[in-house]
Order: C-alpha cells, then structure tokens, then sequence
C-alpha cells in the first residue's frame, strides 16, 4: 500500500512538472511574439519615409513652391542648434542673401513623400542605421547628405554602415562637399604678405593700447565635457599645480551662464573674460583633423589670448602671434610662459598685433548661410553623380584622430 500511494504522488509530481514546463514554454513564446511585434511597430515608425499623406494635400503644399525649387529635408534636426539655425521656407533663402535662393527647406517629413525631396540632410552622430529611412521609391538623383558638426570619435566606427547611401557630406571639415565652418579669419587689405611686415606691425603695439589693463586673473576655461578622448583635462590638472586656472562648467564649481539650446557660453561670460582674465584655454575634446570649435573663434575676437590644443592646424587657419599652442610646452613650461607674459605688458600686447589687419567671422547664422546658400546652388548646378562608398576614409577616428601625447606627461587611460 505505502508502494503505491509513494508511486501515485510521483506520478502526480511529474504531471504537475510537465504542465509547469507547458505553462513555461507558452508564455515564452507569447513574450517572444510580442518583443518582435513591439520592435517590428519600432522599426516602421522609425524608418518609415512619411505618414500618409492624400494626394490632394500634396498638390497644395506643392504649389507653395514652382516646379524648378529645389526641395530640402532636415531629417533630424534636434540636438543640432546649427540645423536650427537654418531656417524653414523659401523666405530663408532670400533672408540669407543666397546667390541662388530657389530652394525650399522643411523639417516636417509629413510635407511630401519622402522620394520627392531633392535633398535629405541627415545629422549623423545621433542616427543609428536602424532609424535610417527606407525608401524603396528613392530617386537616383535625389541627394542625401551626411551632416556632422562633431568629430570621428564621436561618430563611431560605425559610419562604416552608411557605405553606399550618401551623396553629399556637410561638415567642419576641409574635405566636405559643403563647408560648413564654426569659424573663419578673414585677412584685411592691410594684412602682412612678409615677415618683414609683420614684425615691423608686432613692434608697433608698443606704442598702442593696453590689453592687459585692468585684468587680475590669470587663465580662464569653459568645459562641459569633464572626460574626453584629448585627454586636455589631465593636462590641466598638472597645470594648475603651477598657475590658478578658474573652470567654469558643469565638472567644476564655478558657474556662467550658458545658452542652453544651443550648448554656447553667453556673451556676458565672454565679457566676464574680457574683464578679468588674460589667457583662456581653448581646448578640443578630440585630437582630429580640422576640427577646431567656436570657442577658439569666440575668444580670438575678444581681448584675450587663446591658449590652444587640437588636432588641426593652427597656423592654417590664425595668424602667427595670434594664440599659444599648449602642446609646444610641458604644462609646467606653460604655466611658466603665461607668467612671463601676464608680468611684461609689452610681451602680453604683441598677441594682439594682428586685429586690425583680420577679421573674425564667428555667428552661426552667416555661418550658416553659407552652407544653406552652397547647398541650394550645388542641387541647381551639380548633375555630377556621386556616391560615398568608403565613409570611413574621412570619419574614422583610426585616420583623422590621434592620441593625445603631452610633452612631459604620461598618459595612462584609466584613472590619473
């Protein structure tokens, strides 16, 4: 008897496990169809070219523009104040002063099917290829354009998977079908074409105004990035145990004012340098080609002098005695150069020889034009056919970045 009931309760256990394991088993599968029924619903919001639009809308919104405007689409413009700035409409154009003005540009992909604008900018560091459009009705003449205000090493490289797909790219950088600069410095009719020359206008602010009057602090700089590839903060760390440096941002203490929608210190901060300090550094979060930020631009109009680190070439882009380049000294040689200077007003003065033989052009919204007025002229006149099946040839950070090397400093990449 005790056999049997011993084999009764197993046989009752294992019915209960098989009806366990068949509960298991359907659920598993309902959660598997509905994950792969939620990223199906994902992936078709994301990458589907429009929301339905009848045909009766799209004849109206295209007689808002005749049939020889050239249309635009920013794909993505959020996060990007450069995009921002661009504008909407036909008006932008002609507000702009473009050469050509016949365009027309829209961040809304509601206002036409996707294939029937003749160009679509996309801002890249942000775009993963899964929320790329897929547009099986694209025409071949229709221009995609990669946009990036941001250097390789913050692109990834992933950008490798967007081989095959680009027309045209829009960039800082020097190699970009559409120039689109976070600066310029522009020489004068009265600027130097000798050393000659320019010596003789370094000797003159001798006799010319004061820059360094009025000022009690040494060296100034803004950050929002507290880690990055450059590596700039462990410099600056070294460097303050020889020289005060005030940072203001969010890694540090102090504060200023900052323009939130565009991620850009305001201009009383850049008056609060004017005032007050006598160096600011002008550090890049990355080593990369070309890729120099507006705050180089910023400062070097103000009556400050820029203290700079970054992969580009310097001498290409400023005047010689214009800026101090921070990798030409070991951080301690630094801090004892910038003490030379703040202590000799005539050595401080002769950065500045330069401002009235060049002119800085630095505001997004020129800037801007400029690269809306290329792209308008570029759809109208360029038939060639191109396409971009190496991206990585000019956005890996494996050629266009390097790491960084200090003179005097060894770089370790973990905790300094």
């Amino acid at each position: 008897m005790f056999k049997k009931s011993c084999f009764t309760r197993r046989l009752v256990a294992m019915e209960l496990v098989r009806q366990a394991n068949y509960i298991f088993r359907s659920v598993k599968r309902i959660f598997v169809i509905s994950v792969t029924f939620i990223l199906f619903v994902v992936f078709y919001q994301t990458t589907r070219p429009t929301t339905f639009i009848s045909s009766t809308e799209i004849s109206e919104r295209l007689s808002l523009v005749n049939s020889s405007t050239k249309t635009i689409l920013i794909w993505n413009p959020y996060s990007r104040f450069e995009l921002e700035v661009l504008g909407e409409g036909v008006e932008t154009f002609t507000s702009h002063h473009c050469p050509i003005n016949n365009c027309f540009i829209t961040k809304n992909r509601s206002w036409a099917p996707l294939h029937d604008f003749d160009s679509i900018i996309f801002n890249m560091p942000p775009l993963s290829l899964y929320k790329f459009p897929v547009d099986e009705h694209r025409r071949p003449e229709q221009r995609y354009v990669f946009f990036s205000q941001e250097p390789p090493s913050y692109i990834g490289e992933e950008v490798k998977l967007f081989n095959h797909r680009f027309n045209w790219t829009m960039s800082y950088a020097a190699h970009s079908d559409i120039r689109y600069h976070y600066g310029e410095i522009i020489p004068l009719s009265s600027a130097p074409t000798t050393h000659h020359t320019r010596k003789a206008y370094i000797q003159s602010t001798q006799n010319g105004e004061n820059f360094a009057a009025g000022k009690t602090k040494m060296v100034a700089w803004f950050v929002s990035h507290c880690f990055t590839q450059s590596r700039r903060e462990k410099y600056v760390t070294i460097m303050r145990q020889y020289i005060p440096v005030d940072i203001y941002g969010g890694c540090y203490s102090l504060r200023c004012p900052m323009n939130e929608s565009a991620f850009l210190s305001t201009e009383p901060c850049y008056d609060m340098l004017d005032s007050n300090y006598k160096f600011y550094l002008a550090f890049e979060n990355s080593f990369c080609t070309d890729y120099v930020t507006e705050k180089f631009f910023d400062v070097l109009q103000r009556r400050i002098i820029p203290i700079v680190m970054g992969g580009a070439n310097y001498s290409a882009i400023a005047p010689p005695h214009s800026y101090i380049d921070a990798l030409q000294y070991s951080p301690r040689e630094l801090a004892e150069y910038l003490k030379l200077l703040a202590s000799d007003d005539k050595l401080y003065n002769e950065y500045f020889w330069w401002k009235p033989h060049f002119q800085v052009v630095k505001r997004y919204p020129l800037l801007a034009a400029n690269a809306l007025c290329s792209l308008c002229e570029k759809l109208h006149h360029n038939k060639t056919k191109s396409i971009y099946h190496d991206l990585a040839a000019g956005w890996s950070q494996k050629t266009q970045c390097k790491s960084p090397h200090f003179k005097g400093v060894r770089i370790f990449w973990g905790i300094f």
